[in-house]
């Protein structure tokens, strides 16, 4: 199971198959759920840290925060062969995104980038593009943290695009309420740009 919340304790459990809890725990701070290793956590019980739990309790790693209470805004993540990706926003204090590697039990950092407060983020399914939606504008970025392109709508706003990845890798679809975008990830360049009913 899994139970966000803001601003307020809630209970975060883990069950088996059978339903029966492996592990729970309460938290006032930001915690998401990575099916192939367990819990990324900040409570504010460890000061400048981020704590990635198992399914049963266990501490695996303990990654660097800029903050010491840290609320996180989004995840995303992907896994091929032994290796998993995840890509995290954390808004409170100086608000970030970073990348991490998961890989032979072992975490590594690869990358942080500052943003605004709320960022929309998507990661491509090899893992080897991330996406950040800000401001009206989208940035690749690969597994070093190197901008591979950027791609800004037309009619331009503030508001942050969200986006995802074709399952191939080669495109990336980005919206905002009323723009959308279809662009090849080897060229850079959109293939098609429209506008769209509603919000």
């Amino acid at each position: 199971e899994h139970t966000e919340g803001e601003g307020s304790i809630y209970t975060l459990t883990a069950k088996d198959s059978k339903g029966i809890i492996t592990y729970s725990f309460t938290t006032n701070g930001g915690a998401f759920e990575i099916p192939q290793i367990g819990f990324i956590v900040n409570n504010g019980s460890t000061l400048g840290k981020i704590d990635i739990i198992d399914w049963q309790g266990n501490r695996l790693s303990e990654l660097p925060s800029s903050v010491g209470w840290g609320e996180f805004g989004l995840t995303d993540f992907v896994t091929n062969s032994d290796q998993t990706f995840i890509l995290l926003s954390i808004l409170m204090g100086t608000p970030n995104v970073v990348l991490w590697e998961y890989k032979n039990g072992i975490f590594r950092g690869l990358w942080k980038k500052n943003y605004s407060s709320a960022v929309e983020i998507s990661i491509s399914p090899n893992g080897q593009y991330n996406c950040v939606g800000d401001s009206g504008c989208v940035f690749i970025h690969d597994t070093l943290g190197m901008l591979v392109y950027s791609y800004c709508f037309p009619n331009r706003v503030r508001t942050n695009p969200v986006s995802c990845f074709s399952p191939n890798n080669k495109y990336l679809i980005c919206a905002l309420s009323s723009q959308m975008s279809l662009i090849d990830n080897k060229t850079h360049k959109p293939v098609w740009e429209r506008k769209v009913p509603g919000d």
